[in-house]
């Protein structure tokens, strides 16, 4: 049991960036689903003239939609790959698990009937799905990351860093175990450290 756990602590980072992989993955399914749940809902209060989800530009828009949501998941998933600390990993999870909540609730906000219509321009302002918001959220939660990856990047690079521009600058790590008896054979005076090295040598025999 001891080992099994230990074997688990061993390969945590690595199992927090596979959960975010995947969560991540998730959410951006759930958030293409939503869309013709969202064509749906207007299409059945709004009068055919004012439709702008038209079977045709419907087709076209959900296969442009799957590129850019892996686009999306990639861009994602970098800084999680990039995560060198367990702080990062773990805050990249806890992200990760938010948006992948929030994705889930998208199913039942899409089907929301909108109360507003195309205007006389053919333009729609969705007020009513929710994607706009976790479009929002997402986004946010994305500058945040990278953010959190930057911090992480440079603390790595200057633990990393810093033993060899110690070594390059003549200060080795550690301290020199000769140096206190140095600094001791200097504090003594000449007779001095005749009897101490008689008494060691006396010490040896």
């Amino acid at each position: 049991m001891t080992s099994y756990r230990t074997a688990v602590r061993a390969h945590l980072p690595l199992i927090g960036r596979v959960a975010s992989l995947l969560a991540f993955a998730a959410a951006g399914t759930m958030y293409v689903k939503a869309w013709p749940i969202a064509f749906d809902a207007y299409n059945a209060v709004c009068p055919p003239g004012d439709r702008i989800f038209t079977p045709g530009n419907r087709e076209l828009f959900q296969s442009e939609l799957i590129e850019q949501t892996m686009m999306s998941v990639g861009v994602f998933a970098l800084p999680v790959l990039l995560a060198r600390s367990r702080i990062a990993v773990g805050a990249n999870f806890v992200a990760a698990v938010l948006v992948l909540l929030l994705s889930l609730g998208l199913s039942h906000s899409a089907a929301t009937p909108p109360y507003q219509c195309a205007t006389s321009f053919g333009s729609y302002e969705d007020h009513s799905s929710g994607i706009p918001e976790f479009e929002l959220f997402a986004m946010l939660l994305l500058l945040l990351i990278y953010l959190t990856a930057v911090v992480d990047l440079l603390v790595w690079l200057g633990r990393w860093s810093w033993p060899m521009l110690k070594r390059v600058a003549g200060h080795p790590d550690g301290p020199d175990p000769d140096a206190g008896r140095d600094t001791a054979n200097r504090r003594l005076s000449d007779p001095e450290r005749i009897a101490a090295g008689r008494i060691e040598m006396h010490g040896q025999t």
